[in-house]
């Protein structure tokens, strides 16, 4: 129900600082603010410790800066090895991500406090709410809006993530994003042997077994042919 996932949604952790530790490359998108470590071993190793600038770009001394924009961290692995095989030659490059810059993003809507927020930049929408002054009874759950600086939008359902752990459902942050969780419009109430009978917000083009699901399903005693 809206009023135990509200539960669990602040006890995850009210002193959360950062997701989990390992990343996906392919996802996180770097920005100003990252710090990465480069190995460059030959004859002799090279080693750097550099941050990407406030323009997106990492500068390494005699190779020069290295446009990491809209990159994501995979990406970003890949522009730096071409750039550093471009002035070293037959050199074995080692690139890691040792620190994470910090993200400001907007929490409006349905909530208790509606302001910005500074979280770590491998920080998920979990991890918002659980560092927010916290949501209402009323707050719409499954239908989280979610506008990057690119200005889509994107809808959200965290109950999915609650109640299954449906990764995609928990998305990561960027900067300048705003978050708003709108205000319950429609319930559906699922009562009998399910579960976590209760009310849920409605979702347009979701069926009765959809609903079931998400209420955890039947029980062994629960008929299936009524």
């Amino acid at each position: 129900t809206i009023a135990n996932l509200t539960d669990t949604a602040y006890n995850y952790n009210s002193n959360l600082t950062a997701t989990e530790g390992n990343i996906d490359p392919a996802e996180y998108i770097v920005g100003p603010g990252d710090k990465l470590f480069i190995s460059i071993g030959g004859i002799q190793e090279i080693a750097f410790n550099l941050n990407i600038n406030q323009e997106g770009f990492l500068y390494i001394p005699k190779v020069g800066g290295v446009d990491l924009r809209n990159t994501s961290l995979k990406a970003s692995k890949e522009k730096i090895t071409n750039a550093i095989n471009k002035y070293y030659k037959n050199v074995e490059i080692f690139i890691s991500l040792t620190d994470f810059r910090k993200i400001k993003v907007n929490l409006l809507g349905d909530v208790k406090k509606p302001s910005s927020y500074i979280l770590p930049g491998n920080a998920r929408l979990m991890d918002l709410i659980a560092n927010s002054s916290g949501l209402n009874s009323t707050s719409n759950y499954r239908n989280i809006k979610i506008i990057s600086k690119d200005n889509e939008p994107r809808i959200y359902d965290l109950v999915r993530f609650l109640r299954f752990g449906e990764r995609t459902s928990n998305p990561m942050l960027g900067e300048g994003d705003i978050i708003i969780i709108d205000k319950v419009d429609r319930l559906v109430f699922i009562s009998g042997l399910v579960k976590y009978p209760g009310s849920y917000e409605y979702k347009a083009d979701e069926s009765a077994g959809d609903l079931i699901n998400l209420s955890g399903g039947l029980l062994d005693n629960a008929r299936k042919d009524t």
